[in-house]
């Protein structure tokens, strides 16, 4: 499953960050994933790895919210911009398969929440 790897990247690049920009011992509530649906990638296996990837990690216990942006893109055909709902789509105008995709394909990290590091104190994002 090669959603455990990159799952695990993601973890490690922002504890990596975590550390050189938080004070020490700074803990994550949430992290926001962007994972476009023309990515590879499945929110839910991503999900599921989360919690094994994060375990003894600042990012342990963390929540994991997620957006699925479609993709789109452009048919080479007839010109037209259409959304592009996986690898085997067809133009909706003029039935072609020879569509440039333009987006979708991203899976990024999008914003990093820390936990609260004391009584009516939040630490900064990273």
């Amino acid at each position: 499953m090669h959603e455990l790897g990159v799952t695990t990247e993601i973890v490690e690049q922002v504890s990596d960050r975590l550390a050189t920009v938080a004070p020490p011992g700074a803990r994550v509530a949430a992290v926001r994933l962007e994972i476009g649906r023309l990515s590879g990638y499945t929110a839910e296996s991503v999900r599921s790895c989360f919690e094994l990837a994060a375990a003894g990690t600042p990012l342990e216990g963390a929540r994991l919210d997620v957006t699925e942006p479609p993709g789109h893109g452009r048919c080479r055909g007839c010109g037209q911009d259409v959304e592009v709902p996986d690898a085997l789509a067809s133009c909706p105008h003029c039935g072609g398969v020879d569509l440039a995709v333009q987006d979708g394909q991203r899976l990024r990290v999008l914003a990093v929440e820390l936990a609260q590091v004391g009584p009516g104190h939040s630490a900064p994002s990273a």
